[in-house]
Protein backbone atom coordinates (compact mmCIF):
# COMPACT_ATOMS: atom_id res chain seq x y z
CA UNK A 1 0.00 0.00 0.00
CA UNK A 2 1.10 3.43 -0.63
CA UNK A 3 1.36 4.38 2.88
CA UNK A 4 3.89 2.04 3.73
CA UNK A 5 6.30 4.68 2.04
CA UNK A 6 5.08 7.62 3.37
CA UNK A 7 7.05 10.18 5.41
CA UNK A 8 4.01 12.11 6.34
CA UNK A 9 0.80 9.94 6.90
CA UNK A 10 -2.94 11.74 7.50
CA UNK A 11 -6.06 9.42 7.70
CA UNK A 12 -9.00 11.61 9.98
CA UNK A 13 -10.78 8.67 9.58
CA UNK A 14 -8.65 6.07 12.11
CA UNK A 15 -7.89 6.69 15.35
CA UNK A 16 -4.86 6.15 17.67
CA UNK A 17 -6.66 2.87 18.76
CA UNK A 18 -6.20 1.85 15.52
CA UNK A 19 -3.71 3.09 13.72
CA UNK A 20 -1.25 0.23 14.89
CA UNK A 21 -2.99 -1.49 12.26
CA UNK A 22 -1.29 0.60 9.15
CA UNK A 23 2.47 -0.71 10.62
CA UNK A 24 3.93 2.35 9.43
CA UNK A 25 7.79 2.71 9.03
CA UNK A 26 9.22 3.74 12.26
CA UNK A 27 10.55 7.32 10.46
CA UNK A 28 7.21 8.05 9.68
CA UNK A 29 4.90 11.11 11.34
CA UNK A 30 1.10 10.01 11.63
CA UNK A 31 -1.59 12.43 12.19
CA UNK A 32 -5.06 10.25 13.08
CA UNK A 33 -8.55 11.12 13.94
CA UNK A 34 -10.55 13.91 14.50
CA UNK A 35 -7.74 16.35 16.01
CA UNK A 36 -6.08 16.45 12.51
CA UNK A 37 -9.41 16.80 10.05
CA UNK A 38 -9.49 18.35 6.78
CA UNK A 39 -12.98 19.97 6.65
CA UNK A 40 -13.79 23.42 4.72
CA UNK A 41 -15.46 24.79 7.87
CA UNK A 42 -16.66 28.00 6.11
CA UNK A 43 -19.04 25.34 4.53
CA UNK A 44 -21.22 24.81 7.15
CA UNK A 45 -23.31 26.33 9.84
CA UNK A 46 -23.58 24.32 13.17
CA UNK A 47 -26.68 23.99 14.81
CA UNK A 48 -26.72 26.35 17.94
CA UNK A 49 -29.17 24.11 19.91
CA UNK A 50 -31.45 21.49 19.18
CA UNK A 51 -35.16 21.07 19.28
CA UNK A 52 -35.96 17.41 20.72
CA UNK A 53 -39.50 17.93 19.76
CA UNK A 54 -38.81 18.69 15.65
CA UNK A 55 -38.03 15.62 13.93
CA UNK A 56 -40.23 16.53 10.62
CA UNK A 57 -36.83 17.35 8.30
CA UNK A 58 -35.39 14.36 7.22
CA UNK A 59 -32.03 14.05 5.48
CA UNK A 60 -30.94 10.59 3.39
CA UNK A 61 -27.63 10.88 1.68
CA UNK A 62 -25.59 7.57 1.05
CA UNK A 63 -22.64 9.33 -1.04
CA UNK A 64 -22.47 9.12 -4.47
CA UNK A 65 -22.74 5.15 -5.57
CA UNK A 66 -25.83 3.64 -6.04
CA UNK A 67 -27.32 2.31 -2.71
CA UNK A 68 -31.00 1.54 -4.04
CA UNK A 69 -31.56 -1.38 -1.49
CA UNK A 70 -30.80 1.26 1.91
CA UNK A 71 -32.89 4.03 -0.03
CA UNK A 72 -36.14 1.90 -0.41
CA UNK A 73 -35.91 0.40 2.70
CA UNK A 74 -35.48 3.98 4.62
CA UNK A 75 -38.29 5.25 2.51
CA UNK A 76 -40.38 2.14 3.63
CA UNK A 77 -39.83 2.66 7.51
CA UNK A 78 -40.09 6.68 7.39
CA UNK A 79 -43.61 6.31 6.12
CA UNK A 80 -44.60 3.46 8.60
CA UNK A 81 -44.06 6.25 10.90
CA UNK A 82 -46.94 8.33 9.72
CA UNK A 83 -45.48 11.70 10.88
CA UNK A 84 -45.71 13.60 7.66
CA UNK A 85 -42.42 13.97 7.11
CA UNK A 86 -40.66 16.08 4.43
CA UNK A 87 -37.90 13.53 3.24
CA UNK A 88 -35.21 15.15 1.27
CA UNK A 89 -32.87 12.26 -0.77
CA UNK A 90 -29.75 12.75 -2.76
CA UNK A 91 -28.71 10.34 -5.29
CA UNK A 92 -26.38 9.82 -8.37
CA UNK A 93 -27.82 10.56 -11.72
CA UNK A 94 -27.89 7.01 -12.28
CA UNK A 95 -30.69 6.52 -9.53
CA UNK A 96 -32.60 9.31 -10.08
CA UNK A 97 -35.37 8.44 -12.14
CA UNK A 98 -35.91 4.95 -9.82
CA UNK A 99 -36.12 6.66 -6.72
CA UNK A 100 -38.51 9.66 -7.83
CA UNK A 101 -40.67 6.58 -9.02
CA UNK A 102 -40.08 4.68 -5.85
CA UNK A 103 -41.23 7.49 -3.82
CA UNK A 104 -44.28 8.33 -5.17
CA UNK A 105 -45.89 5.27 -3.42
CA UNK A 106 -45.94 6.70 -0.09
CA UNK A 107 -48.62 8.47 1.37
CA UNK A 108 -46.74 9.51 4.79
CA UNK A 109 -44.27 11.52 3.38
CA UNK A 110 -43.63 14.02 1.05
CA UNK A 111 -39.97 13.48 -1.02
CA UNK A 112 -37.92 15.66 -2.79
CA UNK A 113 -35.27 13.64 -4.88
CA UNK A 114 -32.03 15.41 -6.06
CA UNK A 115 -29.25 14.86 -7.59
CA UNK A 116 -25.80 14.67 -5.90
CA UNK A 117 -23.04 16.04 -7.83
CA UNK A 118 -18.87 17.19 -7.17
CA UNK A 119 -20.40 20.41 -6.18
CA UNK A 120 -23.35 20.06 -4.35
CA UNK A 121 -23.27 21.62 -0.74
CA UNK A 122 -26.16 20.23 1.32
CA UNK A 123 -27.39 22.58 4.44
CA UNK A 124 -27.25 19.84 7.27
CA UNK A 125 -28.16 22.30 9.44
CA UNK A 126 -31.56 22.78 7.60
CA UNK A 127 -32.76 18.58 9.03
CA UNK A 128 -33.71 17.25 12.37
CA UNK A 129 -32.39 13.77 11.84
CA UNK A 130 -30.15 12.31 8.71
CA UNK A 131 -30.14 8.90 7.13
CA UNK A 132 -26.49 8.14 5.79
CA UNK A 133 -23.24 6.87 5.56
CA UNK A 134 -19.70 7.20 6.99
CA UNK A 135 -17.04 8.65 5.03
CA UNK A 136 -16.62 12.49 4.62
CA UNK A 137 -20.47 13.31 5.06
CA UNK A 138 -20.83 11.98 8.34
CA UNK A 139 -17.86 14.35 9.70
CA UNK A 140 -19.26 16.83 8.23
CA UNK A 141 -23.10 16.11 10.15
CA UNK A 142 -21.08 15.71 13.37
CA UNK A 143 -19.33 19.31 12.89
CA UNK A 144 -23.06 20.66 12.23
CA UNK A 145 -24.78 18.52 15.17
CA UNK A 146 -27.17 17.08 12.91
CA UNK A 147 -28.38 13.58 14.77
CA UNK A 148 -27.72 10.46 12.27
CA UNK A 149 -27.43 6.88 11.65
CA UNK A 150 -24.93 5.78 9.63
CA UNK A 151 -24.83 2.89 7.73
CA UNK A 152 -21.30 1.57 7.16
CA UNK A 153 -21.04 0.71 2.81
CA UNK A 154 -17.49 -0.02 2.62
CA UNK A 155 -15.12 -2.56 3.92
CA UNK A 156 -12.83 0.64 5.33
CA UNK A 157 -15.24 2.37 7.10
CA UNK A 158 -15.90 -0.14 9.67
CA UNK A 159 -13.23 1.12 12.31
CA UNK A 160 -14.26 4.66 11.86
CA UNK A 161 -17.72 3.63 12.34
CA UNK A 162 -17.35 1.39 15.50
CA UNK A 163 -15.77 4.02 17.39
CA UNK A 164 -18.24 6.84 16.38
CA UNK A 165 -20.67 4.33 17.49
CA UNK A 166 -19.10 3.40 20.76
CA UNK A 167 -18.30 7.18 22.00
CA UNK A 168 -22.54 7.90 20.89
CA UNK A 169 -21.66 10.54 17.93
CA UNK A 170 -23.49 8.44 15.00
CA UNK A 171 -25.88 5.25 15.28
CA UNK A 172 -24.37 2.65 13.30
CA UNK A 173 -26.45 0.52 11.54
CA UNK A 174 -26.36 -1.78 8.47
CA UNK A 175 -29.05 -2.99 6.18
CA UNK A 176 -30.16 -6.06 8.46
CA UNK A 177 -31.45 -3.30 11.29
CA UNK A 178 -31.53 -0.26 9.33
CA UNK A 179 -35.56 -0.15 10.33
CA UNK A 180 -34.99 -1.08 13.66
CA UNK A 181 -32.50 2.02 14.05
CA UNK A 182 -34.67 4.24 12.66
CA UNK A 183 -37.55 3.37 14.62
CA UNK A 184 -34.95 3.97 17.74
CA UNK A 185 -33.52 7.22 16.81
CA UNK A 186 -37.45 8.70 16.45
CA UNK A 187 -38.49 7.45 19.15
CA UNK A 188 -35.74 8.28 21.60
CA UNK A 189 -35.56 11.93 22.38
CA UNK A 190 -32.59 11.23 24.82
CA UNK A 191 -30.82 9.55 22.32
CA UNK A 192 -30.68 12.71 19.45
CA UNK A 193 -30.20 14.82 22.58
CA UNK A 194 -27.17 12.95 23.43
CA UNK A 195 -25.99 12.31 19.56
CA UNK A 196 -26.18 15.74 19.18
CA UNK A 197 -24.35 17.08 22.06
CA UNK A 198 -21.57 14.39 21.73
CA UNK A 199 -20.69 15.71 17.94
CA UNK A 200 -20.65 19.25 19.17
CA UNK A 201 -17.82 17.94 21.70
CA UNK A 202 -16.00 15.90 18.54
CA UNK A 203 -15.06 19.11 16.23
CA UNK A 204 -14.80 22.59 17.41
CA UNK A 205 -14.05 23.69 13.97
CA UNK A 206 -10.12 24.72 14.06
CA UNK A 207 -8.65 20.98 13.49
CA UNK A 208 -7.67 21.74 9.55
CA UNK A 209 -5.69 25.10 10.84
CA UNK A 210 -4.01 22.73 13.67
CA UNK A 211 -3.17 20.11 11.08
CA UNK A 212 -1.75 23.15 8.77
CA UNK A 213 0.42 24.30 11.61
CA UNK A 214 2.05 20.96 12.85
CA UNK A 215 2.78 20.40 8.45
CA UNK A 216 4.22 23.95 8.27
CA UNK A 217 6.75 23.21 10.92
CA UNK A 218 7.87 19.90 10.29
CA UNK A 219 8.60 20.94 6.25
CA UNK A 220 9.82 24.13 6.82
CA UNK A 221 12.73 23.09 9.91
Amino acid sequence: PPYLHSDIYINQNIHELGSNEFQLPLKSILFSGEKYMMLDYAKYTPKNGYNVEKINEILVFFGGTSQKNLITTTLRCLDTLNKNLNVEIFVPKSDMNFVKCFAKRFINIKVKVNIISINSLIEYNRYDICIGSFGMSAWERIYVGLPSIGVVIAENQNLVSNILSDRLVILRADLDNLETKIIKIFKNAKLRLELFENSKKLLDGNSTRNLAIKLNRILVC
